[in-house]
């Protein structure tokens, strides 16, 4: 590099060349080749003066002052350029600084040393290039920022600026005067072109911005007047472009033509045809056709924005009133809708350059008309095409109301309307859906995606049209279907009702067969028979008719039938048949049941009256008890009937023949009880008397037994008598050991060792052997003690330790002995039996001991082993009580013949040997009848079986709520079966 730099440097030293034959005066000659900047030629013009004419030397002298100055300053720009082109290690050449230094090199020297231009040539055209292409690729960058700006006139100006590049060193280049020419022809066409866009595009925006203002104001007609003045205007810009264009590929071609084998481009060229039309592989239009293309379609974009958007919001109203069912209104948004896509296809044919494109010519297009031309034919399209259906569904809508009124005639005639509907609903969506299908052809970068929405929604809306005519197919078809299934319906109930019926005669329900009594469970097979027999016959014909419907509903669209309301329907058909199916069995298993209960009620009411002769029989031989059995038997098989068939004969025969039977039996039967009773109360007493206190108790409770086989409660007089005998056993109860007892032969082996240890004690004690005699006392003691540890209260024990104690507490006895005296007369009136107990002890020891007689005395009586003495107060109580008894009795107050009883009872009980008294009582009682009821009433028998089954099952809380109802009946209160039941209960809870 240093070498080539070194060789320029020689080359540009002045060479003092010489040119004779001035004829001008040189000084002249030389100024005026100076002001040409040929100072090459001065110097030698000035040179030869000096040589020819030495006098004025100083002027030539003066001049080439002049031209040393320029070529010193010419000389320091090379030295500046040599430093600029070898930069240190690493750097890079300043080619802007390099180019700047040149221009001013070739303005000082406009004529050059010829061998300077040839070394210096290739260098300069380097570098002026390099500096050329940084400016135009400026240019590109700073016009591509004005263009996203849309700052249009500064664009062009911009490209403009750069037409100049490249440009010297082309005409520096020998292509001839001819391609200049056309260079020149094409450049100034381009400028032009570039003039008629700066001056028209201002108009074309005012028209612009008056179509802005009429799509501002939805102004229909102003839009479609403002749309043609714009659309011309544009039509102007666009022939503009086309020019512009077609000088760039001009310009190409000649580029292809001039440009030689060793040439790669020629910048001038393909810088002007850029600049022209932009780059091959720009992201987006630039360049000054760019720039006119980016105005266009921003402007036509803008406004295709702005009235799609309007004729797509129109079209989304009459969508949305659509949908509301408002298709009057709808068809008005859909005509509104219509008319803006008129509006945008004419500004697609503008766009188009004035012809309007269609579906056949459409590829020939740009991707941008493509787009807004298939929107706007799809929305117009659509928008007629959901006028038509907007008409269909309000006709469809008419055919949607009055269901309920219809019967299945009419259903059958608006099915047929509904179905020829449907195929004119599903005609409007094929255009449509043709055009739609058409969208698919087309790739990126044409988008289809708005259009492809806008018919989607169209098809939708047929699609739900459809769906709603076919739904009201179904509504229609359903609606027949559920007529006929609920007429079918009605017929089976009808049938099931009578066999319900049927059942429950047969199987029984809960009646109130007595006004006021709980509902008992009833049959009646035999009029359950009847009904069977009469509705198992008209099930065949129901059969066939549900058979019928079930195929005609089965033929129809799997569509229908796979419908919840068909399969529901379908079903139903089904579960009809299989009800009826279910029918004939449940009817010929109630026959067999029927007949089966007739014959057990025909067994029942057979045994009843046999077991009824039976205790008639009985009664007249006065065998009481087993009339009363038979007459039990009765009831209980007589009721059994019932359970099986409800007759109300047989009902009568229990609530009234054998009640009255059984009072019969009953009131013959009590005579006799009351005879017996007073017998064994009067051995009873004589046995307590003779202080035979278990024989007097074991009578006495045969006898309470005895009166209880008549009447429900005890005997009051019989009680009176059992508390004195239990008093008496109290008293004497372990005084003596019984031989039944367990232990008594242990017991009495041990009494026995005891007194023999006493008699061995007492024996050495007379001896004089003190010390034994203890010993044998204290092991007499000790066996005692084990005895009255089981029976404290055994008499001879007691004795034997008081005998002991005479001995071992000799000087203390007598005190010891009338101590014990003495808290026993105290205890008398607290626990009299306990007194009675000791005295008899005491009394063994010293009967005689004063006061122990008259202690005793006291004790019996306290105790109740002895009658006390008559008192008058209770013996004057007694007659009062006895009269007003007999008064009741002489006026036959019948009703007040238990309070008569009461007043005896109490009377007797104030002196037990009242005899009057007794004799009236049992003469009361025995005309009384007895207060047993043998036998229940008809439903209070099976109220009480369903009692007694309950408790069987453990289910005892329901059962005791059956006996309490029965219990609330007076009558049912003394019956023993229905008491024993309530015992058993209790007991359970």
């Amino acid at each position: 590099m240093k070498t080539y730099i070194f060789l320029i440097f020689f080359v540009l030293l002045p060479v003092w060349l010489f040119a004779g034959g001035q004829q001008e005066d040189p000084v002249d000659t030389a100024r005026q080749l100076m002001a040409e900047r040929r100072y090459n030629d001065a110097i030698l013009v000035l040179t030869q003066m000096m040589k020819e004419d030495p006098d004025r030397f100083d002027q030539a002298e003066e001049l080439l002052q002049q031209v040393r100055a320029i070529r010193d300053q010419y000389n320091r720009y090379y030295a500046e350029l040599i430093e600029v082109l070898d930069p240190p290690d690493g750097g890079e050449i300043d080619e802007d600084h390099a180019y700047d230094l040149i221009t001013k090199m070739e303005a000082l020297d406009s004529d050059p040393n010829p061998a300077a231009v040839q070394a210096f040539a290739q260098m300069r055209a380097s570098i002026v290039f390099a500096v050329n292409d940084r400016k135009f690729r400026r240019i590109i960058e700073e016009a591509w920022q004005l263009l996203e700006k849309k700052e249009y006139d500064q664009a062009v100006a911009l490209y403009r600026s750069g037409f100049d590049l490249h440009q010297k060193l082309f005409l520096e280049k020998d292509y001839g005067d001819d391609v200049f020419e056309q260079v020149r022809t094409l450049r100034q066409s381009l400028e032009n072109l570039s003039d008629a866009f700066l001056l028209d595009r201002p108009e074309a925006s005012s028209f612009y911005d008056h179509v802005v203002e009429a799509l501002r104001q939805e102004n229909k007609v102003d839009l479609t007047n403002t749309i043609d003045t714009f659309g011309r205007a544009m039509l102007a810009v666009d022939e503009q472009r086309g020019g512009i264009l077609y000088d760039a590929e001009e310009l190409e071609k000649l580029k292809v033509s001039v440009q030689s084998e060793d040439e790669n481009d020629v910048p001038y060229l393909s810088t002007l045809r850029v600049l022209a039309r932009g780059r091959a592989d720009a992201e987006a239009p630039e360049g000054i056709a760019g720039t006119i293309l980016r105005f266009s379609n921003g402007s036509y974009t803008s406004l295709f924005e702005g009235i799609g958007d309007l004729a797509e919001k129109e079209y989304q109203s009459g969508v949305a009133s659509y949908h509301e069912g408002r298709e009057d209104v709808a068809a008005r948004f859909f005509r509104s809708a219509g008319e803006y896509t008129q509006m945008v296809e004419q500004l697609i044919a503008f766009e188009n350059g004035g012809t309007a494109p269609t579906m056949e010519n459409l590829a020939e297009s740009g991707s941008e008309i493509t787009e807004q031309f298939l929107f706007s034919r799809v929305l117009e399209s659509a928008s007629g095409q959901f006028t038509e259906l907007a008409a269909l569904k309000a006709e469809l809508g008419g055919e949607n109301e009055a269901w309920e009124s219809l019967d299945t005639e009419a259903l059958a005639l608006r099915r047929d309307r509904i179905l020829d509907l449907q195929a004119r609903i599903e005609a409007v969506a094929d255009p449509v859906k043709s055009l739609s299908s058409s969208l698919d052809e087309y790739e990126a970068p044409i988008a289809v995606d708005r259009p492809k929405a806008l018919a989607g929604q169209l098809l939708s809306a047929v699609d739900e049209a459809s769906d709603q005519s076919s739904a009201m197919e179904l509504e229609a078809v359903s609606r027949r279907a559920s007529i006929i299934i609920a007429q079918l319906s009605s017929r089976l109930s009808e049938r099931q009702n009578s066999i319900e019926k049927a059942q429950a005669l047969i199987e029984g329900s809960q009646e109130t067969i007595v006004e006021g009594a709980d509902p008992i469970v009833v049959r009646r097979p035999d009029q359950g028979i009847s009904i069977v027999e009469e509705t198992l016959p008209t099930l065949d014909a129901l059969d066939q008719d549900i058979a019928s419907i079930s195929a005609s509903l089965s033929a129809e669209s799997d569509a229908i039938i796979a419908s919840p309301a068909m399969k529901e329907s379908l079903s139903s058909t089904d579960t009809m048949r299989a009800d009826i199916i279910s029918l004939r069995n449940t009817g010929t298993t109630l026959l067999a049941r029927g007949e089966a209960l007739n014959r057990q009620a025909d067994l029942a009411l057979a045994e009843g009256e046999l077991r009824f002769s039976e205790a008639e029989s009985r009664l007249d031989d006065e065998s009481f008890e087993q009339a009363r059995d038979k007459l039990e038997q009765a009831g209980t098989a007589l009721a059994q009937s019932l359970t099986y068939r409800e007759d109300q004969q047989v009902r009568s025969r229990i609530d009234n023949d054998i009640p009255d039977l059984a009072d019969r039996i009953i009131a013959a039967q009590n005579r006799q009880i009351v005879r017996q009773v007073r017998a064994l109360i009067n051995q009873g007493r004589d046995l307590f008397f003779q202080e035979k206190f278990i024989e007097a108790q074991q009578t006495l409770q045969r006898a309470q037994a005895r009166w209880l086989q008549t009447n429900t409660e005890e005997e009051p007089e019989v009680n009176s008598w059992l508390e004195r005998v239990k008093r008496a056993l109290d008293t004497t109860s372990g005084v003596e050991l019984a031989i039944a007892d367990p232990l008594y032969p242990e017991m009495t082996q041990m009494l026995n060792l005891a007194r023999k240890d006493f008699l061995d004690g007492k024996r050495l004690f007379t001896s004089g052997d003190r010390d034994k005699a203890l010993a044998q006392f204290s092991e007499a003691e000790r066996k005692i003690e084990y005895v009255k540890e089981p029976f404290p209260n055994n008499k001879d024990a007691s004795i034997l330790y008081l005998q002991i104690l005479q001995y071992t507490e000799p000087d203390d006895f007598d005190a010891i002995f009338s101590s014990r005296f003495n808290n026993a007369r105290r205890q008398l009136n607290s626990t009299p039996e306990e007194a009675y107990r000791e005295l008899k002890v005491l009394e063994a020891i010293r009967p005689d001991f004063a006061g122990m007689e008259k202690a005793l005395y006291d004790a019996e009586i306290a105790t109740g082993i002895r009658q006390p003495p008559p008192d008058r107060a209770k013996l004057a109580r007694a007659r009062d009580l006895y009269g007003d008894a007999e008064k009741i009795v002489e006026n036959d107050v019948r009703a007040q013949f238990p309070v008569a009883i009461a007043y005896l009872n109490e009377a007797i009980k104030l002196n037990p040997d009242y005899n009057d008294a007794i004799v009236l009582k049992d003469r009361i009682q025995a005309g009384s009848g007895g207060a047993v009821t043998v036998v229940l009433s008809s439903v209070a028998q099976q109220q009480l079986k369903q009692a007694e089954d309950l408790f069987i099952e453990g289910r005892y809380f329901e059962a005791s709520v059956i006996v309490e109802q029965l219990m609330n009946n007076t009558k049912n209160r003394n019956n023993p079966k229905l008491l024993d039941l309530q015992k058993r209960i209790e007991a359970r809870l």
